[in-house]
């Protein structure tokens, strides 16, 4: 049974529990901070690689310094229990999340692989290599930001390894080529994992599925994973060559560092930041091009009367009248009977003296 203290961390309630582990809330009764109690399993203290597994743990976690990896603070052991204090992260495994609410939006996937990318970046500076990069070891926080968790199996130079040559260590849909062929991983097997991880995040599945964990560690030694666009249409190209990258089976092939890996999704959100840019740059057009305004319609209210407006378009329409001709008419109907009166006369007075004449 656990008891309600340990040293002087007052346990105050479960938050979770593993294989090894369980985690309890606990509080600090020297300064009153909140923390996560982590305490192994007590049938597992008594096999020395899982003791030697939690206490390097306890090393790793100790020696990284990054806002986005989650705090060792301090360790110890009492009656038995081997227990670390970490600092308390309250939020949702980016494992839940994407089992609840399916794929992210590809912005948001890429801010979360930046953070793990930067966790990772410290981690090689110290000679840290995590091994079990996966959603599951990814808490996302409430405002927005991320811890990498459990360095239950990590490697540190110098440090003895818990793991023999040979074995396999890490999770079937998120390991590497190299892991599962017991090779030694190295930065480049978490750069692998945080691709499939990534990969994840865009498609709502990982890279490769299969019905069982061995059917899975077949496909990521002989196997392509379907390319992301095919899954997902609104994934940049740019986005796309990043994942195949980080998802080549050969080390040498990937992003040789996570330093590597940040510029690329550095250029690629700055491209993505100029293309609104561009798009919303306004073009004046040239003043001969200008179009003139027509007038506008009038309204309702300053519309004629209908009847009105009929009797103008009738009139409007009408053939114009041409102009009278009855007058050059009877002009020319007089000078015409004149004429012929003339004739006429002219015609009997001639007629007269031929008669009269002896």
């Amino acid at each position: 049974m656990m008891p309600q203290q340990l040293q002087h961390y007052r346990i105050l309630g479960e938050i979770g529990s593993g294989g090894m582990s369980i985690v309890y809330r606990a509080q600090d009764t020297r300064t009153g901070q909140h923390v996560a109690l982590k305490v192994l399993h007590p049938h597992l203290a008594q096999e020395p690689r899982y003791l030697k597994r939690f206490q390097r743990e306890a090393l790793v976690a100790m020696t990284l310094d990054s806002p986005y990896a989650v705090k060792v603070l301090d360790h110890g052991q009492e009656d038995g229990l081997n227990f670390l204090v970490m600092e308390l992260v309250l939020g949702t495994s980016l494992e839940q999340y994407l089992t609840e609410h399916g794929p992210l939006p590809v912005e948001r996937a890429l801010e979360i692989t930046r953070q793990v990318a930067h966790a990772l970046n410290a981690a090689h500076r110290h000679g840290i290599v995590h091994r079990d990069i996966k959603p599951k070891n990814i808490m996302l926080l409430d405002d927005g930001a991320i811890k990498v968790m459990d360095f239950g199996i990590a490697w540190m130079k110098g440090v003895p390894h818990v793991t023999q040559v040979g074995s396999f260590v890490g999770s079937p849909h998120y390991t590497t080529p190299e892991q599962i062929q017991g090779q030694q991983a190295d930065i480049r097997s978490d750069i692998y994992s945080l691709g499939a991880t990534l990969y994840r995040m865009l498609a709502g599945v990982a890279p490769f599925e299969a019905d069982t964990p061995w059917g899975v560690l077949q496909l990521h030694l002989m196997a392509t994973p379907a390319p992301i666009r095919q899954r997902r249409a609104d994934v940049p190209p740019a986005v796309e060559s990043i994942v195949q990258r980080c998802l080549a089976k050969q080390p040498d092939e990937r992003y040789q560092t996570p330093g590597e890996l940040l510029a690329a999704l550095r250029a690629v959100k700055s491209a993505q930041d100029a293309v609104p840019a561009r798009v919303a740059t306004p073009v004046a057009a040239p003043a001969a091009a200008a179009i003139p305004r027509q007038p506008l319609l009038p309204l309702p209210e300053e519309v004629p009367d209908v009847r009105a407006v009929r009797v103008r378009l009738r009139s409007q329409d009408a053939p114009a009248k041409s102009p009278a001709r009855w007058p050059y008419v009877l002009v020319g109907v007089g000078l015409a009977g004149t004429l012929a009166v003339c004739c006429l006369a002219t015609l009997l007075g001639g007629l007269a003296l031929y008669v009269v004449r002896p």
